[in-house]
């Protein structure tokens, strides 16, 4: 059953081709024909009633003590088309711990994309060009940024140094 259930869970992700980082569901998704990996998948992707459906299904998850209860409500069901709302809220390597290193990464220049920053690298102004809300700056500065943002990110650095 529990099996099953995180099946259906996962499939929301896999429809908008989140690379999943266990053999399980990656052989399991590959045999779909409609199965594409997105190297630039991000839970902005996901529309309102899929991030809905998400938080349903892991309550349900919890509730039956198949999931841990400490999963961040943020990793299930993006706020606002974003990864973290890190204009509200601090981050910490706890929070920073259910996240692959590149949605690391991800979170941390989402920071910079919500005032703006054009991102030198094409990966990032592809992946960010890719969200609804993000709107390219000529005149973006650092000062933009609030303290919150700021701690953030420092907190994102910290832990990215020390995954190596």
């Amino acid at each position: 059953m529990a099996e099953g259930v995180a099946a259906i869970r996962n499939e929301i992700y896999a429809r908008h081709g989140y690379i999943f980082k266990t053999a399980q569901w990656s052989e399991y998704f590959g045999q779909f024909s409609w199965y594409e990996p997105n190297e630039f998948y991000s839970e902005a992707l996901l529309n309102f009633m899929e991030k809905s459906n998400l938080e349903t299904i892991i309550a349900y998850e919890k509730d039956m003590g198949w999931r841990d209860s400490g999963t961040p409500a943020t990793h299930s069901a993006a706020l606002g088309g974003y990864l973290w709302p890190s204009d509200r809220c601090s981050i910490t390597n706890g929070d920073l711990a259910w996240y692959s290193r590149d949605e690391v990464a991800a979170i941390r220049n989402e920071i910079y994309a919500r005032h703006g920053y054009i991102f030198k690298k094409q990966a990032w102004r592809d992946y960010f060009s890719r969200c609804p809300w993000y709107q390219p700056n000529a005149d973006y500065s650092d000062a933009l940024l609030s303290d919150l943002e700021r701690a953030n990110i420092d907190t994102i650095v910290k832990y990215e140094h020390s995954m190596g």
